[in-house]
């Protein structure tokens, strides 16, 4: 009998079954908690993503928003350094969860403002981005070549900032450029036999969206060489639109001087007001070009010409623009060029590049010779600027072949950026600001 109860078996199986279903409930319990927990942080880590979509959704609303009261005039950005202006919101749209820190932005430093938006999603998730964007420049290029860009034998392109006077100017013993001397095209660009750009070399596209191509021989460039930015407007300021031709017809009709030859040694002046001329030619003499009182807008259906040794001078206290417009006569021109600094001319080496522009939708060339001087913007999108040996340019050139030669500097006036402002607001930077 004894033995019979040892060589039964039944008890143990139903010990060991249950300690099987005790381990099945075990690991079914640990897995239901793993997929809990999964699904918790999966679901955490969607809200907190959703959250950040709408911290993004509300930087483009902001930046939407802003642009378009900027069109509209019902907008401005802060005037001042530190200061702060509301944005233009008054709440988020409908499905859509952001706030904005104070309601405002802030102006952190010359073209650079900041804002900071929040995003809530469910499960209290939250996200915080710290924007910083710029306003829009119509003039963003030390030099811009639609077609082409070609700089040689040690030429070098620059960048200061005029308004920091009398501290790190051109010229200075200890002057250092600032690196924001960018350059750029829509086609083909050529950097060779030690040419230095102190910026980036940017890659814009042809009108098929074909990027620009860049070829580098021996260049020496401070920034990114070759970023590719896709197409570049061109004509930035429209003068190749219906409109810029009916200025001078109406120029013509009200103002109309006929020719302007400085000759003899004598100086001439021009004052505050509006000017056509079919030629102006400074032979021999200065030219000065009052602005004290007020913009100087000149029309000249013709070509400009500053001989050899030759001055263009502008008087300008207060920062009044003084603007030459210029197009083709009616039977075309009889030289290759519509503006012509010859062999050590002076133009404008008086003032600042912010005082002076000149606009032109002829495809004459805009040349600088030899050693000559300007200040200003030298703008020509049909045209060829080319600046040869010794020149010094301070300011910006923009056409649709850029040349520059042999030992030429060219330094980029960085305060054109806020010269001419589009209403475009493009970002700079964003970071996470909820470890901050």
């Amino acid at each position: 009998m004894k033995n019979q109860l040892l060589k039964n078996q039944d008890g143990m199986v139903l010990v060991t079954a249950m300690m099987f279903m005790a381990i099945l409930f075990l690991l079914g319990t640990a897995g239901y908690l793993i997929a809990s927990i999964d699904l918790q942080t999966s679901g955490n880590a969607r809200a907190a993503k959703h959250a950040f979509y709408d911290a993004e959704a509300g930087v483009q609303y902001a930046i939407a928003r802003m642009q378009t009261g900027l069109e509209a005039g019902t907008f401005s950005l802060p005037s001042a350094v530190n200061g702060v202006e509301p944005l233009p919101i008054s709440a988020a749209p409908s499905g859509y969860n952001f706030t904005y820190e104070g309601d405002e932005i802030t102006w952190l430093a010359n073209n650079v403002y900041e804002m900071t938006v929040y995003g809530g999603g469910a499960r209290n998730s939250a996200a915080k981005l710290v924007v910083t964007f710029k306003r829009g420049s119509k003039i963003e290029f030390a030099a811009f070549g639609d077609v082409s860009f070609d700089g040689v034998n040690s030429a070098a392109v620059y960048s200061y900032d005029h308004r920091d006077a009398p501290d790190n100017q051109p010229g200075d013993p200890d002057f250092e450029s600032t690196g924001q001397a960018d350059i750029g095209t829509n086609g083909d660009l050529l950097l060779h036999n030690k040419i230095f750009i102190d910026g980036d070399v940017a890659l814009g596209a042809d009108e098929s969206e074909n990027p620009a191509s860049v070829v580098d021989q021996g260049a020496t460039v401070s920034g990114a060489l070759g970023e590719e930015i896709g197409r570049v407007d061109p004509d930035p300021f429209d003068v190749l639109e219906p409109g810029y031709d009916a200025l001078f017809a109406s120029a013509k009709a009200s103002y109309d001087n006929g020719t302007l030859i400085v000759d003899g040694g004598e100086t001439r002046e021009l004052t505050t007001g509006t000017y056509y001329f079919d030629e102006i030619y400074i032979k021999n003499g200065v030219l000065n070009i009052d602005a004290r009182f007020g913009p100087v807008d000149i029309y000249v259906q013709g070509p400009v010409t500053i001989d050899t040794g030759q001055t263009l001078n502008i008087i300008n206290d207060y920062g009044n623009d003084v603007t030459f417009r210029l197009t083709d006569p009616p039977g075309g021109l009889s030289g290759p060029d519509i503006f012509i600094a010859k062999n050590g001319s002076d133009v404008n080496m008086t003032g600042q590049p912010t005082e002076f522009t000149i606009f032109s939708d002829s495809a004459a060339g805009i040349r600088f010779h030899n050693s000559s001087e300007l200040k200003g913007v030298f703008y020509a999108p049909l045209g060829e600027i080319e600046m040869d040996n010794g020149t010094g340019v301070y300011g910006s050139v923009w056409g649709k072949n850029i040349l520059i030669k042999n030992s030429v500097d060219l330094y980029f006036d960085t305060a054109l950026l806020d010269e001419y402002p589009t209403n475009k607001l493009p970002l700079l930077s964003w970071f996470d600001g909820r470890n901050d």
